[in-house]
């Protein structure tokens, strides 16, 4: 059995950092300990640390669009994706795909399915550098929400879903006129269509955002998911999380 020694490392441990030694058998932790020996990969006194886990990344998306009405191929976008989490140290992520948005025209409304094939393929072919697993964002405001999380529920990489709401005035948004900066700037809701974007967001959020969370929720347990809550922002929101199974905010 050949071990792979990495030596002159600092190694972070439960209780403290050490300059040290780590030995690696068939992909295991073996032994470690403080010096360092005659042979080995040399770190040269750098860290040496586990692989990071990736909860929450959009990084897909900026890689699928980088820039406005600028669309990259799902394939070349994935793999640049994989790259960067790579380079990154990250060698578990659970991909960030939205289900819904506040805006019509967004990607989010019209390519999740397109990415929850692309990574489930690059990740079955063996493409990938890391680990690919799904996080499902669920807009709550978004009337089809619940139906189209529940088409991949049982999907082999599915591992966490979210529970966010974007409505101005709340969350995220607590003040109104970040919330026109924001959509104003960066998703060009002019100022002749703002107050009319704010009135249809306020409408959706209070004809279905009730109704899908209480539809994700009771999704999440009937297919033992793990949820996360989004943009807490009060402790209500954080109680509200709690009692409805939530174990990440």
């Amino acid at each position: 059995m050949n071990a792979q020694i990495y030596t002159n490392y600092r190694l972070q441990l439960p209780t403290e950092e050490v300059l040290g030694t780590l030995v690696v058998e068939s992909g295991r932790i073996t032994d470690i300990q403080p010096g360092v020996v005659a042979t080995g990969q040399d770190g040269q006194g750098e860290y040496l640390l586990p692989g990071l886990i990736e909860l929450h990344t959009d990084n897909l998306e900026r890689c699928l669009s980088p820039r406005p009405g600028v669309r990259w191929p799902i394939d070349a976008a994935a793999t640049h994706h994989d790259r960067d989490l790579a380079a990154a140290g990250i060698t578990t992520v659970c991909d960030a795909i939205a289900i819904g948005d506040v805006t019509p025209s967004s990607l989010r409304m019209t390519e999740f399915h397109a990415m929850i094939e692309a990574i489930e393929a690059r990740q079955a072919s063996g493409k990938f550098s890391v680990d690919h697993r799904l996080h499902l964002r669920c807009e709550l405001a978004f009337e089809q929400v619940a139906d189209r999380v529940g088409k991949y529920a049982d999907h082999p990489l599915l591992s966490l879903i979210s529970l966010m709401d974007h409505t101005p005035g709340q969350r995220q948004f607590t003040k109104m006129d970040k919330f026109r900066e924001y959509y104003m700037g960066k998703h060009g809701v002019t100022e002749a269509q703002i107050d009319d974007f704010i009135r249809d967001r306020l409408e959706a959020q209070k004809a279905y955002a009730e109704t899908s969370r209480k539809s994700l929720v009771d999704l999440a347990e009937a297919h033992n998911l793990a949820m996360a809550s989004h943009d807490d922002a009060t402790v209500e929101h954080v109680q509200q999380a709690i009692d409805e199974g939530v174990t990440i905010s």
